[in-house]
């Protein structure tokens, strides 16, 4: 009978232990210029950005698209865009100095262009 004490008195300074170490983890901060982000897909935990990329690599046509449509120049895409965009739409691309990754994306390649931002939607 004298163990169960000390089985539950174990038990509650365990938990004690434990408890900050968790709250800690939803207690993340960014310093300034960058933002946390955070999202169901994410296979970690939350991340911070930069609020103001520059160096984006889009990993699929949707994602590259929106960064042309909104101004921003991405330094790298997929491989496939390349024909697409220097064929049909070279007006879109001509001046700018995009690496093409291949497909699916050269992984070394991308991270050799050393972005801010990787774009990596699941629809593309």
């Amino acid at each position: 009978m004298r163990r169960r004490p000390l089985i539950l008195s174990t038990l509650f300074a365990l938990l004690l232990v434990s408890v900050p170490p968790l709250a800690a983890q939803d207690a993340t901060e960014c310093e300034a210029g960058f933002r946390l982000f955070d999202n169901e897909l994410l296979a970690h935990d939350p991340v911070c950005i930069p609020e103001d990329p520059e160096r984006m690599v889009a990993l699929n046509s949707r994602d590259f698209d929106l960064l042309l449509a909104t101004g921003s120049q991405p330094v790298g895409a997929v491989g496939y865009l390349e024909s697409i965009y220097e064929r049909n739409f070279p007006y879109m691309v001509e001046g700018t100095d995009i690496t093409y990754v291949g497909f699916p994306a050269n992984i070394e390649l991308v991270l050799e262009l050393q972005p801010d931002l990787i774009i990596a939607s699941p629809f593309g």
